[in-house]
């Protein structure tokens, strides 16, 4: 083979090396720009259900603390009126008193009527 030639073909392997290196490089960026742009859409969706689970997070914060807040004050009631009942209970009988319900009536009511506010409510997370 000719020196010349033999020289040619090392520049054009050269140049040919160096447009590949470029088509490379250009093919990298053009695969690097399609995934950004099809990940892209599903990275703003998880975005947004996060900042949904962070609300919904939020909400069920302050409603398992407005259901302490429902069941210590239902204690609070309950405590209240069965002191109130003793009280009752303790007092001398008289003959106006004879015509209330008999003893623990009212309790076995106001016992049912809590049972149906809790049953109303579903069931407790506590």
């Amino acid at each position: 083979m000719n020196a010349s030639y033999i020289a040619a073909l090392e520049t054009e392997n050269y140049r040919l090396r160096a447009e590949n290196e470029e088509l490379k490089s250009q093919l990298i960026d053009i695969i690097k720009e399609a995934i950004q742009e099809a990940v892209q859409p599903l990275q703003d969706e998880v975005s947004q259900l996060r900042a949904t689970v962070a609300r919904q997070d939020e909400k069920i914060t302050a409603l398992e603390s407005t259901e302490e807040h429902d069941i210590s004050r239902l204690a609070l009631d309950i405590a209240l009126d069965r002191q109130r009942l003793a009280r009752l209970e303790q007092r001398p009988t008289t003959a106006q008193e004879t015509t209330t319900p008999p003893r623990g009536t009212k309790t076995l009511a106001r016992i049912a009527k809590i049972n149906e506010v809790l049953k109303s409510r579903g069931p407790s997370a506590s």
